[in-house]
């Protein structure tokens, strides 16, 4: 399935057979095609956890946004403090680029640039993909 995610660019899931394990790829980086060999099995697609699994993302607005309530507003955060979104682990770290949140241990990412921040952080430590969410590896 392809979507596009991190600043307009195109990703697909795909099982790798080099490496024995579904992976997303990258359209542009995809340098040209080679045959498999005849007999080659692929997992079904209902074998990718990451792909079937889903995760809570828990944002709400930058702690040191100067204009919390304004985005409290934008989220949807009438009587809670956070919104929650559900997504499978393949994309988490995809979606909270796009959302611009930031997902850094102590929120040190610029609030004007990252006007979200991720509550649920130590719960998605496990996650792949994570590693391309704004902060999360600093």
């Amino acid at each position: 399935m392809a979507r596009p995610q991190g600043g307009s660019a195109w990703y697909f899931r795909a099982f790798d057979t080099l490496h024995d394990e579904f992976r997303t790829f990258r359209f542009s980086r995809i340098l040209g095609l080679a045959d498999t060999e005849e007999g080659v099995s692929y997992p079904d697609t209902r074998q990718d956890d990451d792909w079937n699994e889903f995760v809570t993302l828990t944002l709400a607005p930058h702690n040191k946004h100067p204009a919390r309530d304004a985005l409290a507003v934008d989220l949807g955060l009438k009587d809670r403090p956070v919104s929650n979104a559900s997504v499978n682990k393949a994309i988490a770290g995809f979606v909270l680029t796009d959302l611009r949140v930031d997902c850094s241990k102590a929120a040190v990412l610029n609030p004007q640039e990252y006007p979200l921040q991720l509550q649920n952080r130590s719960e998605l430590l496990d996650i792949e993909s994570m590693k391309l969410a704004p902060g999360f590896l600093s």
